[in-house]
Formats: structure tokens, sequence, C-alpha cells
């Protein structure tokens, strides 16, 4: 097979094509920040540093520069919560059995809720892989089919699948020990979702590089998922309310309300992972300030 050789050093062997530039590069001319760009790229990247400002602002402008990208979101929520749909209409039957007759509903309800929280984790394991590379794509300027972009974040589900539950299992121990402590692991260890694609790491060695990134800013990411988790909580509380008020009207409203609910949920979710990623890739020092506006 034929082998390409490096620019700067001819009689060397190509070992990289830069993801931004696409040019060749030997080991020696491989930034030492990111594996995947050249030098001369590496030395665009942004310093590490986050700007609770600039990384909403950031956070932001991102969705809007790729609202295709939230739409499509909204639709796979939207699909997903249709196809669930039986499931949901069960849980809301036992749910209305359980005043008159307790223990027949209960066994009713556990199925179904067993059903919706399975399917609902990979769900969220499989659409958050997705939808983290494809924001780590667009902050450092690369651009990759459609077909391969799925492909790579399926291959990423797994270990975000393991990760969600590890960190389910974190967070509700701090929460359980006191409310502080569950907050700061919940801000320390926030950014392991992002790590677990772009690195990409499995679910322990994630935990660690969010714990190694936060580390000296920790205030400011709080106060970013502070503002970003606000804005995610009243979105959840309207769809809430919207689904409360269509669920008297019977089956139909069930699934309108539910269908409206997945929807508006999608927005709340979207602009909260585009947070994480570019805190991640600010706190990295990997993103380009030429690729996405500060």
């Amino acid at each position: 097979m034929e082998t390409a050789q490096c620019p700067n050093h001819p009689q060397t062997t190509a070992t990289l094509t830069c993801a931004r530039c696409g040019s060749f590069a030997c080991y020696v001319c491989t930034s030492t920040v990111d594996s995947t760009l050249c030098a001369n790229c590496g030395t665009r990247l942004a310093p590490a540093a986050l700007d609770v400002g600039n990384t909403l602002q950031q956070s932001f402008q991102l969705l809007l520069r790729h609202p295709q990208a939230l739409l499509a979101f909204g639709a796979v929520s939207v699909a997903f919560g249709l196809v669930t749909m039986p499931l949901t209409l069960s849980l809301t039957a036992a749910q209305k059995l359980a005043a008159t007759q307790p223990f027949e509903a209960l066994a009713n309800m556990m199925p179904a809720w067993f059903g919706i929280m399975i399917a609902s984790s990979i769900f969220s394991a499989v659409t958050y892989s997705v939808f983290v590379l494809f924001l780590g794509d667009a902050l450092a300027g690369r651009e990759r089919p459609l077909g391969e972009l799925v492909r790579e974040g399926l291959g990423r589900a797994l270990p975000m699948l393991g990760l969600n539950l590890v960190l389910g299992i974190v967070l509700g121990i701090g929460f359980m020990l006191c409310f502080v402590p569950g907050i700061f692991l919940g801000t320390a260890l926030a950014l392991a979702i992002p790590a677990v694609v772009l690195e990409p790491a499995g679910p322990i060695d994630s935990l660690t590089l969010s714990w190694e990134r936060t580390d000296g800013h920790r205030w400011n990411v709080f106060f970013v998922m502070l503002i970003g988790g606000a804005i995610f909580m009243a979105v959840a509380f309207v769809s809430g309310i919207g689904s409360l008020v269509l669920q008297p009207l019977g089956t139909m409203g069930t699934v309108v309300g539910t269908t409206l609910a997945n929807a508006m949920n999608s927005v709340g979710i979207t602009l909260f992972l585009s947070l994480l990623v570019v805190c991640y890739q600010r706190l990295s020092g990997r993103w380009s300030p030429g690729a996405e506006p500060r």
C-alpha cells in the first residue's frame, strides 16, 4: 500500500492526516495537545480557560449555527416517545388505579416503569453519544459524513451507558450523605459525559478526566451548570404542566402531552449537552477560536 510522506520531513512516513487542515504529518509534526491535529493547527488552539459568559454565549451560538442538529434530536425524541407510548399508557392507567386497588396497580406499574427506564437509558446513551460527537466536531471545525458520525457515536454508546450507571450511583451516594457533597461531585464529574465520547475514554477514566479538567475551575463550571440546569428545569416544568392539563382528556391527551413534553425537553437536553461539551473543550485547551465564535 502506498504511503504518504511528511511535507516537513520528506524522508519520514506520515502517521497522521490532520483532522482540521487535511495535511500529512509525521510523529514529530503531530500536535502534543490534540493527537488528531498537526502541530500547526495545534498551535491555534486556545489555552485552557473557562469564562461563564463566553461559555454560555458560545453554547447558544453553537446550537443556532446548527439548527438541523437540534431538530434531529427533537425528532428522534418524539419518535422515541411514540414508540414507548404503550408503556406510558400502561403506567398512566396503573397510577389511576392506585387510589382504589393499590396492590393491583403496583403489579401493573412495575413492568411498565422498568421498561421505560431501560428503554430511556439505552436511548439517552445512543443519542447523547452521537450529539456530543457532533458538537465536538463543530467546535473543532471538523466535518464528517452523517453515516460516519452515527457509526462513531454508536461505538461510544456502551461506555456512555456504563458511565450513566456509575454517575447515578456516585451522585446518589453523594446526595444521600449530604446535599453539598452531591453538588460538589456533580460539578467535578459533570464533564465525564463529553470525555467518554471525545477522548474517547472508559467510564472510570472519563470520571478521572472530568475531575482533572475541572480542578481550579469548579466555581465557574458550577455557575454554568446552574444556569443550564435552571433553563432545563424551566422547560421541563412547562412541559410537565402541559402534560397534566392534557392527561384528563384520555388516551389522546396523554399521547399529545407526552409528544409535546418530549419535544420541549429535547431543547433543554441539547442546551445542557452543548454546555458540557463547550466546557470540556475549553478546559482541555482543544478548541479552536476560529472554528466557532466565542
